[in-house]
C-alpha cells in the first residue's frame, strides 16, 4: 500500500498484452491509475500517477513505443466502490488500461 511498485502477480498479464501489441501496426494505451481516498489527497494523486508511470516504464522495457502510451493518475477522485472497508479500499486502488487500435 502507498507504493508504486507492480505486483509480481501483473507481470503475465502485462507481457500477455506487450505480445498482442507487438503485432499491431498501430495502437494508442492510456494507463489510468486510481487511489482509495485514505490519506492525503494530493500525495493519492502523486501516487496514482506514479503507478501510471510504473506501468508504463515497465511496458516500455518490454519495446513498446513510450510515445504511443500516455498516463493519467486520477487519485481517489473516481471509487468504484465503498472507501469504508478494506474490500473497498482495495477495489479503488486499481490501474486501468486502455488499447486503441489504429487503422
Amino acid at each position: 500500500k502507498g507504493k508504486a511498485v507492480i505486483h509480481s502477480s501483473s507481470f503475465k498479464y502485462l507481457d500477455d498484452l506487450t505480445s498482442m501489441i507487438k503485432r499491431m501496426q498501430s495502437y494508442q494505451l492510456k494507463i489510468t491509475s486510481h487511489t482509495d481516498n485514505t490519506g492525503d489527497a494530493q500525495k493519492n494523486l502523486k501516487l496514482a500517477k506514479d503507478r501510471a508511470q510504473a506501468v508504463k516504464d515497465y511496458l516500455v522495457k518490454q519495446s513498446l513505443d513510450g510515445n504511443q502510451i500516455s498516463c493519467f493518475g486520477k487519485g481517489g477522485s473516481k471509487p468504484v466502490a465503498t472507501n469504508s472497508t478494506p474490500a473497498g479500499r482495495a477495489k479503488n486502488n486499481r490501474v486501468i488500461i486502455e488499447l486503441k487500435a489504429g487503422n
